[in-house]
């Protein structure tokens, strides 16, 4: 239960979006970054497998930690968009055309 909540407070993982919202929806956790084999993201990051993962941030609420995974060697453009979950922000939702 608690990983499935921890999931649903997860950061991106497939998709990269850059349309935040204005304010921190969330508390802010501590980050800790892990770097994981990339055939592991599906499966860490809660995506479908074949779907694309650069990476995802999982926050974990009793411990007062967001971890950060990603493949090795990441951007600092996928650190920072993680980062930025653990800030406790999440994506504006979409708008339908």
């Amino acid at each position: 239960m608690v990983i499935a909540f921890a999931f649903a407070l997860g950061g991106c993982g497939s998709m990269v979006r850059y349309d935040w919202e204005s304010e921190p929806r969330f508390s802010p956790l501590r980050p800790y970054y892990l770097e994981i084999a990339e055939s592991e993201l599906p499966r860490i990051c809660g995506t479908h497998p074949g779907e694309s993962v650069h990476g995802c941030a999982v926050r974990l609420l009793s411990d007062g930690l967001c971890l950060i995974y990603t493949g090795p060697g990441p951007g600092a453009w996928l650190l920072d968009h993680e980062r930025r979950h653990c800030a406790g922000f999440n994506h504006a939702p979409l708008r339908s055309s």
